[in-house]
């Protein structure tokens, strides 16, 4: 099997935001996964809480809600 070059939209150490989150908690990228579906997961962390979600639920901005 060859090598692959994989791209990640975000670097580890970065720090983000849920789109979805109302509170806009920051959180760290940790890990990224590349999977055999061609998809690119992020592994995130806020204090002891981890999650993985995809980029596009991802901001390096804070989403403020528009009133």
């Amino acid at each position: 099997m060859g090598m692959s070059a994989f791209m990640a939209e975000y670097e580890l150490g970065e720090l983000v935001y849920l789109r979805t989150d109302e509170d806009q908690a920051q959180r760290m990228v940790f890990g990224v996964e590349f999977t055999l579906s061609g998809a690119t997961l992020y592994r995130l962390v806020c204090g002891t809480i981890e999650s993985v979600h995809s980029a596009g639920e991802l901001s390096r901005e804070r989403c403020v809600a528009e009133a």
